[in-house]
């Protein structure tokens, strides 16, 4: 126990030093001006270190979409990440994860009484769609992603995961946890994920010994001392390993599996082996799988698709791609012709270089679309235009803190996308934006002031919103009363609503007016009204419809009418309207 307990230190502050200032702007800290964080934000980001290295484990995330999944901060109902997944059909896979990180590394301390009561507490308030609740902006975005999934009438499996540096809860608290089963008809699935089962997953039992073999001409080298053979593999040969070994298979791969998300990379590695037409180009699309076993033999006089016998195989790299192959070939789904670029590196016992590949493999930065992205004429452009405004544009990423005036490329993009281009439907993911919708949002005639504007008008969207969530800060809850399905829908239209206010007022009700010389003017508009014009329309909104589940984008039949991005867009305002 205290060497697994070691090892989850080590990896926790591997986690720190390598996603450090993406954590911290995360869970809203910044560092001194000394340039070091304080000793209690210091643990604050090996807290939330526990979180990722949980969600990259027992969800089989990568670090892009782990951060993304983590809702740990201020107002965070003592939940520190969300993982929607598997959103086939009528169900969908839901996982609440909270990571408590004890100061021992005994591993003697059990997990806290007063924060599993504070995770029963959450799970009656998130998993109700009706009820009302007050959290940060991440968190606020993952419960209403799951709730619409909820209101369609899909059925989640939900699990609770608690995982810590320590033991689990004590029996009392076990019966505490079942007793709110029973009776609150709460998540019946609870598990401790802790050391113990970390270490498994990083150190698995049971070796795998098979042949693989490969397709065509092949290379083999010694580097380091170590016998290195590279080739291409046919996926049904994959597919044959997944379904005879399963998750043995990837024991020691950090991106444990759980589900190919709807727009997920794995996603697309589904549909490109059922499409018959383009699966033979598989081999272009995938990095490829690294494979590390103890020992590896074949027929020295084979020139070409030589069957190699392997001891211990372990895919350390690709894994996710291996079992998506497992789980979608077969009969049916031939994928003739697919392959896919196989590293067979020889390392008998040698576990520690193993383990430093499998974490070297699994932590490179992933490129995103955004990425690709950044280089593009209009992304430079832009970047020019805004500087010249006083703002920062982050067309890359880069390892530090974003600045108060500073924008990313995907903060301008999901703002563009409600405030201008007038959709009344959630905005798209990452992926999504930069590849569906990228020239709809980056268009020629986008300058600086547009995009930084889109960006305002969210940010005062948002603090409204919050404000008006919080009957506490303020004397008049002036919509806090009001049907809370009207009123969040409502929330969806503001971007939209005071973009094209301010548009009115200050551009003649021409958007391609709005340059630098208006950007300021357009700006003052904007602080000193924005509050009293929001809330003037929701009242318009609520007088004319009095009814609450009555459609209220019937009151706003300019902003349907010119919603725009799509053909579907009379099917989207109809669905976002459906939600009210």
């Amino acid at each position: 126990m205290k060497a697994a307990v070691e090892l989850v230190d080590q990896r926790v502050g591997e986690t720190v030093e390598a996603l450090r200032d993406r954590l911290a702007g995360i869970i809203g800290i910044t560092p001194t001006d000394t340039g070091r964080y304080l000793d209690v934000d210091e643990r604050r980001l090996r807290s939330a270190a526990l979180t990722v290295l949980t969600l990259k484990l027992y969800c089989g995330l990568d670090d892009a979409d782990a951060l993304d999944a983590v809702v740990d901060g201020k107002d965070d109902y003592g939940v520190d990440a969300i993982v929607v997944s598997s959103v086939t059909g009528t169900r969908f896979k839901l996982t609440f994860i909270q990571s408590k990180l004890h100061d021992r590394l005994d591993g003697a301390c059990n997990y806290e009484q007063g924060a599993v009561t504070e995770m029963i507490s959450a799970l009656e308030t998130l998993l109700d769609p009706d009820a009302e609740f007050a959290g940060n902006s991440r968190l606020t975005r993952q419960v209403d992603h799951f709730r619409k999934l909820l209101r369609e009438g899909r059925i989640p499996d939900v699990t609770v995961l608690m995982a810590s540096n320590g033991r689990t809860w004590v029996d009392a608290v076990e019966t505490r946890i079942k007793d709110a089963v029973r009776r609150k008809k709460l998540p019946s699935k609870w598990i401790h994920f802790g050391p113990t089962e970390m270490h498994r997953l990083w150190h698995p039992t049971e070796p795998v010994n098979d042949t693989i073999k490969l397709q065509g001409k092949y290379l083999e080298e010694e580097i380091g001392g170590h016998r290195v053979i590279i080739g291409k593999v046919a996926v049904q040969e994959i597919a044959r390993l997944v379904k005879e070994y399963d998750i043995r298979l990837v024991g020691r791969n950090v991106r444990y599996f759980l589900g190919a998300e709807k727009d997920s990379v794995n996603s697309e590695i589904e549909k490109s082996l059922q499409t018959n037409d383009d699966c033979g180009n598989f081999y272009f699309y995938n990095n490829g799988l690294t494979i590390t076993c103890d020992r590896v033999d074949y027929h020295q006089g084979a020139h070409e698709s030589p069957i190699l016998q392997a001891d211990n195989i372990q895919i350390v790299n690709g894994g996710q791609t291996s079992l998506i192959i497992g789980r979608v070939l077969g009969d049916e789904t031939p994928a003739p012709g697919a392959c896919v670029l196989t590293r067979i590196y020889e390392l008998p016992e040698n576990k520690e270089l193993v383990e430093r590949i499998t974490w070297a493999t699994n932590n490179q930065n992933p490129v995103t679309l955004s990425d690709l992205r950044a280089n593009d004429e209009v992304q430079i452009l832009l970047e020019k235009s805004i500087e010249e405004l006083g703002y920062r544009y982050r067309r890359k990423r880069l390892d530090r803190p974003i600045a108060p005036k500073e924008f990313t490329s995907l903060d301008v993009a999901r703002s563009v996308y409600a405030v201008w281009r007038r959709k009344i439907i959630d905005v798209p993911n990452e992926s999504a934006l930069f590849r569906e919708h990228y020239d709809n949002v980056f268009t020629g005639s986008l300058n600086g002031a547009q995009a930084i504007l889109a960006c305002l008008i969210r940010q005062q969207v948002e603090r409204l919103y919050i404000k008006e969530s919080f009957p506490e800060r303020h004397t008049e809850d002036r919509l806090l009363r009001e049907n809370k399905r009207r009123r969040d829908t409502f929330f969806k239209a503001a971007g939209m609503l005071l973009g094209k206010w301010v548009i009115d007022n200050v551009c003649s009700r021409d958007l391609s007016q709005l340059d630098h010389r208006k950007f300021l003017h357009a700006v003052d508009h904007l602080e000193k009204g924005a509050e009293s014009f929001l809330l003037t329309e929701f009242s318009r909104l609520k007088d004319t419809y009095k009814d609450p589940e009555e459609n209220p984008w019937r009151a706003f039949p300019n902003l349907v009418n010119e919603a725009q991005d799509t053909p579907e867009k009379r099917s989207d305002a109809r669905e976002a309207g459906q939600a009210v």
